[in-house]
């Protein structure tokens, strides 16, 4: 069964912790290091986080459930000067909103201060703001045309990086909260990646007889 990510961490150590935990739980996971992503210098900012959690899609709700359950212990032993406490009721419905970006413990948090300050979020609430939060993350991103043009260009010179290039626009994906799976970019997008890399290939293969020949005479 494929392995689709869970979370994401700029930490080892945390998601080491967290990793271990699952286990603990009859979760089976891996991490995977991004730290040198293609995708972060083609401009996609997104995915530039360095470690992600991966786990079988059937266990997304069972480490949404053990991940909540963590992060409402944890509430007991914050510190009033952790930096949430200074958030206004905007900011703090923001981290709510993104929940994916700000992680379990944050969001936990952000609707304990909340309710303590008389805003109280129902469930239906966040299962209102869980939905659009999906519709805007399934969205596709548009790339840097820049880097359309280099891919282009890469593909025409034969260059490995130009094919490279285009399958990764033509191919990408991301995991949404809920587990699901969509392209990371636009259909125009992957439709150019889909030009590069058989343009990468086609040059890739030209150019190397083109070699060939040169050494044999």
């Amino acid at each position: 069964m494929e392995f689709l990510t869970f979370q994401r961490f700029d930490k080892k150590d945390d998601i080491l912790s967290f990793s271990d935990i699952l286990t603990q739980n009859g979760i089976e996971s891996f991490i995977e290091d991004t730290g040198n992503s293609l995708d972060s210098n083609l401009g996609n900012s997104q995915f530039a986080i360095e470690y992600h959690l991966k786990i079988k899609k059937s266990d997304f709700e069972k480490a949404k459930t053990l991940a909540q359950e963590i992060s409402e212990k944890q509430l007991e032993e914050v510190d009033h000067d952790y930096f949430l406490f200074g958030f206004s009721n905007e900011e703090l419905n923001d981290v709510i909103l993104k929940k994916d970006e700000w992680g379990d413990f944050n969001f936990a948090l952000a609707l304990k201060i909340l309710e303590d300050r008389g805003q109280r979020i129902t469930q239906e609430q966040i299962n209102d703001l869980e939905k659009e939060r999906l519709t805007e993350l399934a969205k596709p991103t548009g790339i840097q045309k820049e880097w359309v043009l280099f891919g282009y260009a890469f593909a025409f010179l034969g260059g490995v990086l130009g094919v490279l290039t285009g399958w990764y626009l033509m191919t990408l994906k991301k995991t949404l909260p809920n587990g699901e799976v969509v392209y990371s970019y636009l259909p125009s997008d992957r439709k150019h990646g889909k030009k590069i890399f058989v343009i990468g290939v086609v040059f890739s293969i030209i150019w190397a007889v083109i070699w060939i020949v040169k050494k044999i005479k």
